[in-house]
């Protein structure tokens, strides 16, 4: 396998990753339950730390804590 493939294998995952964030970002602007919110987090198995900047991109201090 070559390194054009190793990428091109790992682009749906970015973009999904991607489209994912963008769906957060609209569960929490939209108040949906947190469950749901940490449900799409697991998915897309974001770090704590992108967690905490798609937050702060949204002017929250820090992520609620259940």
């Amino acid at each position: 396998m070559d390194i054009s493939e190793d990428r091109f294998n790992e682009w749906p995952e970015d973009r999904m990753k991607k489209e994912l964030k963008n769906l957060i970002i609209e569960a929490i602007q939209n108040e949906y339950p947190q469950k749901f919110i940490d449900t799409l987090i697991k998915r897309g198995k974001f770090t704590e730390d992108e967690v905490q900047e798609i937050y702060k991109e949204l002017n929250y201090k820090k992520r609620p804590i259940n």
